[in-house]
């Protein structure tokens, strides 16, 4: 949820409360997505065995949510962006890459293979339904925060709105550590 959620909140808050033009925000968001994208592939390798591994999903919904914390403090210190924003935005797409691929994988490993099919379709319906909740949500809730659309108003809306990712993240944590500890257990279908 918090994917798609952010990127809608950070465009319109880099745009309406900053006054910040698309190429700006487009720019600012690069960090962001590149560092999903190399989170896949650092996972990809570190070998299996690696026990770690097993809790790479938890750890990267931690590091989201501590990224999403982080950004919070960063913005209610008086900081509407530059290169502090930027940082943390990379941080916090490694931290969801981390998690999203490693759920994928732990997914994927503990499905049958006659299904992989339906799984792709599971997989790929929620990541769509969960990502249009979230900007629903996620967005309604920064546009009612942030009405007046000058910059403090609009950070704080921003910082309220991680405050409520960073609680999905935790959640997800949560979950991702209780998914372990079934499959710890011989529950592989938890």
């Amino acid at each position: 949820m918090t994917y798609f959620a952010l990127l809608f909140v950070l465009a319109v808050y880099l745009q309406l409360g900053l006054g910040r033009g698309p190429a700006y925000v487009g720019l600012t968001m690069v960090s962001w997505v590149a560092a999903f994208g190399l989170a896949g592939l650092a996972l990809s390798r570190l070998p299996a065995e690696y026990a770690p591994v097993r809790y790479a999903d938890v750890c990267g919904c931690l590091l989201l949510a501590v990224c999403y914390l982080a950004v919070c403090g960063y913005l209610l210190a008086g900081h509407h962006t530059g290169p502090g924003l930027l940082a943390l935005l990379g941080i916090g797409g490694f931290g969801l890459g981390i998690s999203s691929n490693s759920l994928i994988n732990r997914m994927t490993s503990a499905t049958a293979p006659d299904y992989a099919t339906d799984l792709s379709g599971v997989i790929s319906t929620n990541a769509q339904l969960s990502g249009a909740v979230g900007v629903a949500a996620l967005g309604a809730g920064y546009l009612a925060f942030a009405r007046t659309g000058d910059a403090t108003t609009s950070a704080h809306a921003l910082a309220a709105t991680l405050g409520a990712c960073a609680v999905l993240a935790l959640v997800s944590a949560g979950a991702a550590l209780r998914a372990v500890h079934h499959t710890a257990q011989g529950n592989p279908h938890a």
